[in-house]
């Protein structure tokens, strides 16, 4: 079995609650980015977003829902110009298979088979308002419509044909099929337990304190992973491995030049995902199975926002292991010039690593 030594864990992406800065745009186009999408549903009784879980509302549990809540599960990343795509799940928008009437059915439910395509129009040009289309199977473009009435939970989407009279049945007074779209300057990500998680972004985002991220590329003999650490900023599709104590952190989205991918991202041995697809046979994602590390995954999705080792790095291996004792770190590097600190497992500093475990910048080595 061909040993490759790492560090990844999962990513959670839920659970995070704190506010998130979000500015509501004016655009006449609406270009990639993440967002929340506010319902400006005028029968609703309180601040409603687009979620990512699909409705309780009886008799509507196969439709996307709405939710006050202003966490994970209302962000959305928008391509620019066809894919919405839920930032908790991974999950595009679409028509949900196994119902008696597919084409009235949209949410956010597993691989997509049947993506919608989505475009957003303003209302007016003066206006922050859009309408959201969607083109659907057999109806071809449809309004994205928010019915029900009340609290934000018992709202539910649904579609009207694109030539519908909007002023029939209140919907224009009520702005049923309007929405208000907020930008967000950053993202919420949770560590878990494990301290070490995946991300992979297709913005920039700048990394918080009290986390260290990595990318990740195969050394020359093939049988281990180069870790090198991130000074300040994770470029746009980057796929990385960070480290951090196990709670929420909100990463920054950084604009300009910082925003561009380096040479790493077509030479790294991680593979990133922005949505969830198909399980890749023979990839590697981390498990805890005998104790924390990445085994040969038998699921039947890999999630959106994260990264994995392909079938072909892994080249063979069925289960690269590390734990607590010995993380079977085989080499880190650091875009630094700082000198190296080594110390051996005494707390004695040390001229030269030799072959042994070493706190070296304050990363615990197996030197091989």
């Amino acid at each position: 079995m061909v040993k490759i030594t790492t560090l990844m864990t999962a990513l959670l992406i839920c659970g995070a609650t704190a506010a998130v800065a979000q500015t509501p745009i004016t655009d006449a186009t609406v270009g990639a980015g993440f967002y929340r999408i506010k319902a400006l549903n005028t029968t609703a009784t309180e601040s409603a977003y687009l979620n990512s879980a699909n409705t309780t509302v009886s008799g509507k549990t196969t439709r996307a829902g709405f939710s006050k809540s202003e966490d994970a599960s209302t962000i959305f990343y928008y391509d620019g110009s066809k894919y919405l795509t839920a930032y908790a799940n991974g999950y595009h928008l679409s028509t949900i298979d196994g119902t008696t009437n597919k084409n009235d059915m949209l949410g956010f439910e597993g691989v997509a088979s049947d993506t919608l395509t989505i475009q957003f129009t303003k209302v007016s040009d003066s206006g922050d308002s859009y309408y959201l289309y969607n083109t659907r199977p057999g109806r071809g473009w449809t309004y994205f419509f928010c019915a029900g009435t009340g609290a934000a939970s018992n709202l539910y989407a649904d579609a009207l044909p694109k030539g519908t009279n909007l002023n029939q049945n209140n919907w224009a007074t009520q702005k049923r099929c309007e929405y208000q779209l907020l930008a967000l300057t950053s993202l919420p990500v949770t560590i878990g337990d494990a301290k070490y998680s995946t991300l992979n972004l297709p913005v920039a985002v700048t990394i918080p304190e009290g986390v260290t991220a990595y990318t990740a590329t195969k050394n020359t003999e093939g049988n281990y992973l180069m870790l090198t650490k991130l000074e300040s900023t994770i470029p746009a599709n980057t796929p990385v491995v960070i480290e951090g104590e196990a709670k929420t952190y909100y990463f920054n989205i950084a604009t300009g030049e910082s925003a561009t991918a380096d040479e790493t991202t077509t030479t790294s041995a991680l593979t990133g995902t922005l949505n969830t697809v198909a399980a890749v046979s023979g990839a590697l994602t981390l498990q805890n199975i005998d104790g924390v590390g990445f085994y040969t995954y038998t699921g039947t999705e890999m999630k959106g926002f994260k990264a994995y080792i392909a079938p072909e790095t892994a080249a063979g291996a069925t289960a690269l292991k590390f734990d607590s004792a010995v993380t079977g770190i085989a080499g880190v590097t650091t875009d630094t010039t700082a000198p190296k600190a080594i110390y051996d497992l005494q707390g004695r500093r040390v001229s030269k690593a030799v072959k042994g475990l070493y706190i070296i910048n304050g990363t615990k080595v197996l030197v091989k």
